[in-house]
């Protein structure tokens, strides 16, 4: 069966899960050891006391990459096939890469430590991110243009038809969020994110990632990677640090991903999170199995191999 790969980017973790898989495999352990020796930072030790969204210091995107990484490794342990295509939402990217041998595990985790840092530097000032459901992307386009005017607050993520994402100044997206309300918006949340992610804020420290990233000799990705700022090309290595670098400020076009994906003819998605996180696109009904349990390991096996 055709499938594809999805990782998510940050979004919230189910830690009893991830400590169930821990405990079923040793992959699992080794990676965080692994990972943990990289950054110089005992990754387990500190999610398993902690809950893993608290985790606003530069460490947080090495652990969101860690654990894509461990649940991912767990996957092609136990299943043995290609994907068609792969995608990352947001960070998401950056595990694609890895699991598509386009930049080591070590190399990738010290760049975004220091893209986690470079973002430090930004949120000495108050941001917020929030999920709005039932509005469709122009009604909310139209609420953050109306609300961004000394402070910002942009649309950070197309997740579906009226699944968006908002970013900005706490501020602005305080007053959208108000406004969201009373054009019936059937629910928001506050995600743990405090940094304007995917929002022109970020277009300031474009420069300072470019040379970071500069250096790094990337490989062309083994699988197909669909990149999230264009929704269209596929990641080859003579585009990947101009993508990266985008990604930094421009929305996420993640609807758009999943409608190339499906049009690729994928019957399933692979979601390597511990939650069941990327929500069935309307009328597009494909299957999605989340790598989080042995049930879900085995169940996938017998899917892929119809």
């Amino acid at each position: 069966m055709n499938f594809s790969i999805i990782f998510p980017g940050q979004s919230k973790y189910n830690k009893n899960k991830l400590i169930k898989l821990y405990k079923y495999d040793n992959s699992i352990k080794n990676t965080f050891e692994e990972a943990s020796e990289i950054i110089k930072y005992n990754i387990w030790k500190n999610i398993y006391k902690n809950s893993i969204e608290k985790i606003k210091n530069r460490y947080f995107q090495p652990i969101i990459i860690t654990i894509s990484i461990a649940i991912y490794k767990l996957f092609i342990k136990h299943i043995d096939a290609k994907p068609k295509i792969i995608a990352g939402h947001s960070l998401g990217e950056y595990s694609s890469l890895i699991c598509s041998n386009s930049i080591n595990f070590k190399t990738c985790l010290l760049l975004v430590k220091k893209r986690g840092k470079l973002m430090e530097k930004i949120s000495k000032k108050k941001f917020n991110t929030n999920l709005i459901f039932g509005l469709t992307e122009k009604k909310v386009l139209k609420i953050c243009k109306k609300c961004s005017n000394n402070n910002i607050v942009e649309i950070s993520s197309v997740n579906s038809k009226k699944i968006i994402t908002i970013t900005g100044d706490s501020k602005a997206v305080k007053l959208a969020v108000k406004l969201c309300k009373k054009k019936k918006s059937k629910k928001i949340l506050s995600l743990p994110i405090y940094v304007p992610i995917h929002c022109k804020i970020l277009k300031s420290i474009k420069d300072k990632y470019f040379n970071l990233i500069k250096k790094i000799n990337f490989k062309n990705p083994i699988y197909n990677i669909i990149n999230n700022v264009d929704a269209k090309n596929i990641y080859k290595k003579n585009n990947i640090k101009k993508y990266l670098c985008k990604q930094l400020y421009k929305k996420v076009k993640w609807k758009e991903c999943i409608d190339y994906i499906i049009k690729k003819n994928v019957k399933l998605f692979i979601e390597i999170s511990t939650n069941k996180i990327f929500i069935k696109k309307n009328n597009n009904f494909i299957k999605t199995i989340t790598i989080n349990s042995k049930k879900n390991i085995l169940y996938a096996k017998k899917i892929i191999q119809i």
